[in-house]
């Protein structure tokens, strides 16, 4: 819904979004209302069908495919490689995500033997992943090393822009009956006396355009990575992030087996892209992150996104 560009609404798109998106209703509000999300995992069974009947949209509309793009989630990999009409095609699986992600149950030892079997050369398939800790994860998980490929996002279509129109953007965990983070920023921009336009993710789904015309942006991460997070980086966004991991809203991770191994796990956040990405900068407080948007830091913003867009447009030349 972001990409500028023309979508064509055929039978192939319909079967893409009727599998992957489902509606459910709101967590703690009206029954009635309804919001579009991923659906969250996925049996063998599941991902076999949809093999079945992708590859049968692709046939009654007698198209020829070249290549197949995967990004999310990994999981893919299986209707794509068993499915007759699909698996002879060329697939790149550029990934961001877990092997693990949006797996059902019973699933995980399947697909880790096929995953297995796919990069030993029996599929015509190419993985590669967008951060080193991506990469790190599948190493340790299924014991292979994944070449690390960044610039995903620069399919946007949409070029960073010099001078912003427009103020701050704030990306969390969408969780439509908490307003307390919103209440309590808006309450600190006016104590301190920032002027600056406040958007918030909950409220207005920036398409690329409108993201690119953002002064800064504030995450507050709440999974290891996030493609927002690459978006706003090739649009020369400046990004800014909390310091303090007890402000990031995580969900155990869904290869921890015990609580141990999760604190595990949470010790190493500082090793998340969000921590390691080069001109990311870093705040201490609410207080704090609107002391760095202040216009006396307008020269200093200025420079961090002219040299963004620096690095956007050699990524590009690459």
């Amino acid at each position: 819904t972001k990409m500028q560009c023309i979508e064509e609404r055929d039978a192939i798109s319909e079967v893409v979004t009727s599998a992957i998106v489902q509606a459910v209703p709101y967590v703690g509000s009206d029954m009635a209302s309804m919001e579009f999300q991923y659906k969250p995992d996925w049996s063998w069974g599941e991902l076999e069908d949809f093999g079945r009947r992708l590859a049968g949209a692709i046939q009654a509309r007698g198209l020829l495919v070249d290549l197949f793009v995967v990004t999310q989630p990994v999981c893919f990999l299986v209707p794509f490689g068993l499915t007759p009409g699909l698996r002879d095609v060329p697939l790149l699986m550029y990934t961001a995500s877990h092997a693990g992600y949006m797996q059902g149950k019973g699933t995980s030892r399947l697909f880790n033997e096929f995953f297995q079997r796919s990069l030993l050369g029996r599929m015509g398939a190419t993985f590669v992943t967008m951060f080193a800790w991506n990469a790190f994860m599948y190493e340790g998980a299924l014991r292979v090393r994944l070449p690390v490929i960044g610039g995903m996002s620069l399919y946007m279509g949409v070029m960073p822009q010099p001078v912003p129109s427009r103020g701050l953007y704030v990306l969390r965990k969408d969780q439509p009956d908490d307003c307390l983070m919103q209440c309590l920023m808006l309450r600190i921009a006016r104590e301190v006396g920032f002027a600056d336009e406040i958007s918030f993710i909950g409220d207005f789904k920036a398409t690329y355009r409108e993201m690119a015309k953002f002064r800064a942006a504030a995450l507050f991460p709440y999974v290891s990575f996030s493609m927002t997070f690459e978006e706003l980086g090739n649009l020369a966004v400046p990004i800014f992030v909390p310091r303090h991991h007890s402000k990031h809203v995580y969900d155990p991770p869904l290869y921890t087996a015990s609580k141990l191994s999760f604190i595990s796990h949470f010790s190493r956040l500082s090793n998340f892209e969000t921590f390691t990405r080069a001109l990311v900068v870093h705040f201490d407080s609410l207080a704090d992150l609107f002391a760095k948007l202040a216009p006396a830091q307008d020269a200093r913003i200025a420079a961090l996104r002219h040299t963004m867009a620096a690095r956007v447009a050699a990524s590009r030349r690459e």
